[in-house]
């Protein structure tokens, strides 16, 4: 009973496969036929052929299209990569033409630098050029021509922070002497007594002739006229060591005493607005002009000494500036 089982599965399947191979042995015939009364023309082709034919058409056209699909990519990459090239190069360009401005911008700070070291009196020699070497700023920069390569304007923008980083310590060192002379200018009489307004030179320093008498005497200060009420001020730190009234003479009037012997006497005053032993600043409104003691109108004598010489106070207006 078994042993016929095996045979009829045997059987069924040889008889599948029989099938299967006399269908693809079918032949199709195809016809072609002229319009012309020639020859009719006939093809025989097996279904298995037919079915090929096809597969790798439909086999072609599949690769085809993958093929297509993988060049436009490749296209769109190349497109793309050549836009980021051409826009590296305009960047490339313009960054060139930046670090030869910064280049010139550099040049003109080595040398106006240099020219404030040497009015000032500031050794340079302390200082370690781009190239390692010390001695003057002049090796602070090695400017030389080069392209545009990248490699070139590295090198370039190390050289311009190597002279600004090397010059940090001689600006320090030019920071303290100006704030230093800064100093020394606010202790000596150097600015103009009057705040906010210029006012009328009306009698000079030196020999003049006296208003009341016409007689020569030697004027020791500088006369200022403007309007009575005009503040005045302290030409100098320093301390108030006279607060008087002369009737005769300088009328209500104020005398300073400053470092270095400085002594200013600012006289014919309206108010007095500081009392004796009072420090005062550059700049303190220390009065009000006015016209006491002998005068002929609203004004300001000032005078200023360097222990008992008087010298004349113009030279020494506006000489902080």
């Amino acid at each position: 009973m078994k042993k016929n089982s095996v045979d009829y599965v045997t059987t069924a399947d040889s008889g599948a496969f029989d099938k299967f191979k006399g269908f693809f042995k079918k032949r199709i015939t195809l016809m072609l036929i002229p319009h012309s009364e020639k020859k009719v023309f006939n093809v025989q082709v097996s279904l298995f052929s037919i079915i090929g034919v096809i597969t790798l058409f439909v086999a072609l056209l599949f690769s085809f299209f993958i093929l297509s699909s993988g060049y436009s990519g490749s296209l769109r990459v190349i497109d793309d990569r050549d836009g980021r090239i051409i826009q590296a190069e305009a960047d490339l360009y313009r960054t060139s033409e930046a670090v030869e401005k910064l280049n010139e911008g550099a040049e003109k700070f080595k040398q106006a630098i240099n020219r404030t070291l040497q009015t000032v009196n500031i050794n340079n020699s302390g200082v370690d050029g781009v190239t390692g070497r010390g001695g003057d700023l002049n090796n602070l920069l090695n400017i030389q021509e080069s392209d545009a390569s990248s490699s070139s304007d590295v090198k370039t923008i190390d050289s311009v922070t190597a002279l600004l980083n090397n010059s940090i310590p001689q600006l320090e060192e030019l920071t303290d002497q100006m704030e230093k002379k800064v100093g020394h200018f606010v202790d000596m009489p150097s600015i103009l007594p009057l705040k906010n307004v210029i006012g009328r030179f009306t009698l000079s320093f030196g020999p003049q002739k006296e208003p009341f008498t016409g007689k020569w005497y030697l004027h020791r200060g500088l006369d200022i006229a403007y309007s009575r009420g005009t503040q005045i001020v302290a030409t100098a730190n320093g301390k108030v060591e006279v607060v008087e009234y002369q009737p005769s003479g300088y009328g209500n009037s104020i005398v300073i005493s400053h470092k270095w012997s400085y002594n200013t006497r600012y006289a014919h005053l309206d108010k007095v607005l500081v009392s004796k032993g009072q420090w005062v600043k550059q700049g303190d409104v220390i009065g009000l002009m006015g016209s006491t003691g002998r005068s002929t109108g609203p004004h300001l004598h000032y005078e200023v000494r360097i222990g008992p010489t008087y010298v004349n106070p113009a030279d020494y207006i506006g000489s902080s500036n």
